[in-house]
């Protein structure tokens, strides 16, 4: 998705020329630079970019979401506001445009990779969901647009991300940011496999939760609910194992973690567990393997999956057996509610 062209309108030329190394460091092309509202309407009409840096505040009598208003009228393109003002009033009228996200200044490399590469696939999708509207596949469209729900929803958490971190980990630097927005980024890549199903989808299980919201995960219902508090979480991934472990335990549950499949399999030798969360894709193997072992030794143990892939058919019959699925990235909510199912408190 790095080969776009963005159209950049900043008024102040020294940051716009900053802003267009910085991009095309990242490997996007800069189609132009505008330093007003009537230039940068003029443009894009000429260059029609695939995208637009839009900073808010701009010289003249029309600032930055007045021109977008304009731009919008003329054509549907994905506007991304830059803006050193983040005060209420301003979201609002800017929320009324519908913006494919927001950089504040002083910009930072990861933060504007994350929002165009967001941006872009939101844009994205929603011209897949026209074409399908224009074909007049209805029944198929119903499936796509839960799909597309969930999946903007889950673009929506990289950003977000960060400030979780900061919120929940007072001993932040433990954590490497910079390694961790890389790796958010590499979810958002993974997440472009939904889009590329979208034309083949005939069917998907969802579940609505608190606020309405749609999620590709399936929490199920627990005849016998576990009753010991301890938790095993196997993933290869250090940082979210390290900041799974830190919500459930704030959500005061005792904890063992295991990053591999040898040390999930000894932990579970030794232990039993009120529940067992484990990565779908694990090095050397696959955490159905562990499932499959547990299953086997008829352990009344609840299973969840955790992934950023897209899931195939031979894991959904899996995930169809087991407690529940969450899609990475997710939020502490989404972990506070499967605890919430699963152990009914």
């Amino acid at each position: 998705m790095k080969n776009i062209d963005i159209l950049i309108v900043e008024d102040e030329r020294i940051i716009a020329e900053d802003i267009k190394m910085m991009l095309q460091n990242m490997g996007y092309g800069v189609c132009g630079i505008a330093s007003s509202s009537d230039e940068a309407v003029a443009l894009d009409r000429n260059l029609t970019p695939d995208l637009i840096l839009m900073d808010i505040r701009l010289n003249g009598p029309v600032d930055g979401i007045e021109t977008a208003e304009i731009i919008h009228k003329e054509r549907d393109v994905p506007i991304i506001y830059v803006t050193a003002y983040a005060d209420e009033q301003t979201i609002q009228r800017a929320k009324i445009t519908g913006p494919y996200g927001y950089v504040l200044k002083p910009i930072r490399t990861n933060e504007l990779n994350s929002a165009i590469e967001i941006g872009q696939y939101k844009f994205y999708m929603e011209k897949k969901l026209n074409e399908v509207k224009l074909r007049g596949e209805r029944e198929k469209l119903e499936t796509i647009q839960q799909l597309a729900g969930a999946v903007a929803h889950e673009f929506n958490q990289p950003l977000q991300a960060l400030m979780i971190i900061s919120e929940i980990l007072p001993d932040a630097e433990e954590i490497d940011i910079t390694d961790l927005s890389l790796r958010i980024s590499e979810q958002v890549a993974r997440m472009s496999e939904l889009v590329s199903r979208l034309e083949n989808l005939d069917s998907i299980n969802t579940k609505t939760y608190v606020g309405s919201s749609k999620i590709l995960d399936l929490y199920k219902k627990i005849d016998n609910p576990a009753r010991d508090r301890k938790i095993l979480i196997i993933d290869d991934d250090k940082t979210i194992l390290r900041l799974l472990s830190r919500i459930i335990k704030k959500e005061g549950f005792e904890v063992d973690t295991a990053n591999s499949i040898k040390d999930g399999s000894a932990y579970l030798n030794k232990n039993s567990y009120g529940l067992i969360i484990c990565d779908l894709q694990l090095p050397k193997g696959s955490g159905i393997s562990i499932f499959e072992k547990t299953y086997k030794k008829n352990l009344d143990t609840p299973f969840v999956f955790i992934s950023g892939y897209a899931v195939d058919e031979l894991s959904k019959e899996i995930l169809e057996r087991s407690a529940g699925f969450l899609a990475k990235p997710f939020s502490v909510k989404d972990v506070s509610n499967l605890l919430k199912n699963i152990f009914r408190y």
